[in-house]
């Protein structure tokens, strides 16, 4: 009995110690601090700029170099305009410079805020584009059409990102050694405004 007595005098005591709040461990809730949408809908112009690389199909890969501006013409759809260059090697083919200027519609599917370090949250996008336009090699054009799908990081009007494409290219003479399908990817810096 006395046992008994003494492991309920402990629990009671125990409960009186746990109701002092400062001795509870009360972690902070971080909320993430998303900028006002006022200031976002005011940014409806994005310039891009793009350093990756480009895989076409049984060709080498080749460093790549791009720009686009977009214009956000309904709450997260936006039309794009966007120019490429690069140069196109493999066994099949001679080193050949390869331009590309095109527009498309984009879509802003996700949105969200990145906590970085306390204090700094950063709102970010992942989006999804199609765009179609002239591929240009060797004095020859040829259409083309791509699919997009990118994520960006912004801070204030600046943003970095990254892009993955997949595209496919009408040209009767890389179809011939199938390279007119490939993909590429790209380091995004852009500003809004």
């Amino acid at each position: 009995m006395k046992k008994m007595m003494t492991l309920v005098a402990l629990l009671m005591a125990s409960l009186c110690y746990a109701e002092q709040e400062e001795l509870i461990y009360q972690p902070k809730v971080l909320m993430p601090e998303i900028p006002d949408a006022a200031k976002v809908d005011d940014r409806n112009w994005r310039l891009s700029g793009y350093l990756g690389q480009v895989l076409p199909s049984n060709l080498d890969s080749s460093d790549q170099i791009g720009g686009s501006l977009s214009y956000l013409v309904a709450n997260r759809w936006y039309i794009t305009t966007e120019l490429w260059y690069s140069k196109w090697a493999g066994q099949q083919i001679e080193t050949t410079e390869a331009f590309r200027a095109g527009a498309g519609l984009g879509f802003d599917f996700l949105q969200g805020a990145a906590y970085v370090a306390k204090g700094l949250t950063l709102p970010w996008t992942m989006y999804g584009q199609l765009s179609s336009g002239s591929h240009f090699m060797d004095d020859e054009s040829a259409t083309y059409y791509n699919g997009a799908l990118g994520w960006r990081l912004a801070n204030d009007n600046y943003y970095a990102g990254l892009e993955w494409q997949a595209f496919s290219i009408d040209d009767r003479r890389l179809q011939q050694i199938k390279a007119d399908k490939g993909y590429q990817w790209a380091i995004q810096l852009g500003r809004y405004f």
